[in-house]
């Protein structure tokens, strides 16, 4: 029987069930709405191509389970954090989140907006213009995570609004992620997390869907060295991947990140400086597509416990 089943093994169909089985993983669906949810929005993230170390409220819009901090010792275990993005079209998102010490572990809050400005209504595709309209996404959210030992898990509960002209509809999502940190010798480590985002229902009566997106990473903290590299797979992209790193000299830190197989950008730059419970970041990522670059702007201040 053995013998049969190696005379009987074919190579080139273990390779095509392969090929097969990551054609079905990669495969593309959309479009999506909601799509405010797979822009960065956080200065650190985006400085780094998505793979950032520090945990805390800057994880909230990436994995619920990195709010709660494995180092609880800072003084500064809640935080509240404001990004400002500028995008192409003089359209804009803002996001508001906080995060501090509840039920025996963390909670966070988020509030998510974009703003599109007022676009041009034509009579025809080109046609002339007879008038302006404005679309918005309103997003609101609810994360909970608890640390057991080296693991922390976190859920995020999400509801959220969009309007676009007269139209408007409403819908809710789920984020789960977790965390895995191992300590290595002194000022270092490793840690694995991967995150399920946007889990939920079709909505409108168009039955659009959310940007359901899985992430997997593996990051590393060698002294002043913090970086790593992850995969991204939303529903309507291939799955992208990157590699991204900060160095901090002082107060200041600095950060770069490059991005494969995504639709939108190929690298980021960014800083940060930090002065006691007070930072400020910035990163900048040129568009693939001429629509305009993107800044990102994020302001954290620190919070007594």
């Amino acid at each position: 029987m053995i013998l049969f089943l190696i005379l009987s093994f074919s190579f080139s169909d273990l390779i095509d069930d392969i090929t097969d089985l990551w054609s079905g993983i990669n495969r593309v669906n959309g479009p999506t709405g909601f799509e405010v949810l797979q822009l960065d929005m956080d200065a650190m993230a985006g400085g780094t191509a998505g793979n950032y170390w520090d945990e805390g409220t800057h994880a909230l819009l990436f994995n619920p389970a990195e709010i709660i901090r494995f180092d609880e010792g800072s003084k500064w275990n809640s935080s509240v954090v404001f990004t400002h993005r500028k995008l192409a079209c003089d359209m804009n998102t803002d996001f508001l989140g906080y995060s501090g010490s509840m039920w025996g572990g963390k909670v966070g809050v988020t509030l998510l907006g974009f703003f599109s400005g007022e676009i041009d209504l034509h009579d025809l595709v080109p046609g002339n213009p007879v008038g302006s309209y404005s679309a918005e996404d309103l997003i609101a959210g609810l994360t909970y995570a608890r640390r057991f030992g080296r693991l922390s898990i976190g859920l995020t509960g999400r509801y959220l609004h969009e309007r676009i002209f007269s139209e408007s509809y409403s819908t809710y999502s789920f984020d789960f992620g977790i965390s895995r940190q191992f300590l290595l010798k002194e000022n270092r480590a490793l840690r694995m997390d991967v995150a399920f985002l946007h889990l939920g229902p079709k909505y409108s009566k168009w039955r659009f869907r959310l940007p359901t997106t899985w992430r997997l990473g593996l990051k590393a903290h060698i002294g002043s060295f913090r970086g790593g590299v992850s995969l991204n797979k939303p529903l309507n992209t291939v799955i992208q991947y990157s590699l991204g790193g900060e160095y901090k000299i002082g107060c200041l830190k600095f950060r770069a990140g490059k991005k494969f197989k995504n639709p939108l950008e190929k690298y980021s730059l960014g800083f940060g400086i930090t002065k006691d419970r007070f930072s400020l970041d910035y990163s900048y990522s040129p568009n693939n597509n001429s629509y305009g670059d993107s800044h990102i702007f994020t302001a954290t201040i620190g919070l007594y416990e």
